[in-house]
């Protein structure tokens, strides 16, 4: 994602609208390329870690907008193990880890299935 200073709008052969940060007439935008290489997240998890416990002894309430039940994964290693063996039983290539969270309005660089906008950071989210 990049962050745009500048616009240059063609209208026809002769006449184009110009705009930039400097003269105030632009005031936010961005530029998206998108990839075909990957199919999307298999599911997403609300991950317990030790920045989210050292900020709230709970968990944020926005979450209940996800439905009334959880899942509690008390052993996280053999779920990763079973995990990891399934995916590559099945031949699925795959990463997972904890979303790192960006601010869409000043990010530049790339991103990819473990990166969300920050809006979204109270959900502590871990995606495989």
């Amino acid at each position: 994602m990049e962050q745009i200073n500048w616009l240059k709008i063609k209208i026809d052969e002769n006449t184009y609208i110009e705009t930039s940060k400097k003269d105030n007439t632009l005031i936010s935008g961005q530029y998206h390329v998108e990839s075909n290489s990957h199919l999307g997240n298999l599911f997403c998890l609300t991950a317990i870690t030790d920045k989210l416990i050292k900020n709230s002894n709970k968990l944020n309430p926005e979450l209940k907008k996800f439905g009334d039940s959880l899942l509690i994964i008390n052993d996280t290693t053999s779920f990763l193990t079973r995990l990891n063996k399934k995916l590559k039983e099945i031949d699925l290539d795959y990463r997972y880890g904890l979303v790192t969270y960006y601010d869409r309005t000043t990010y530049n660089g790339e991103l990819n299935i473990l990166h969300k906008s920050n809006e979204f950071e109270h959900q502590s989210e871990w995606r495989p």
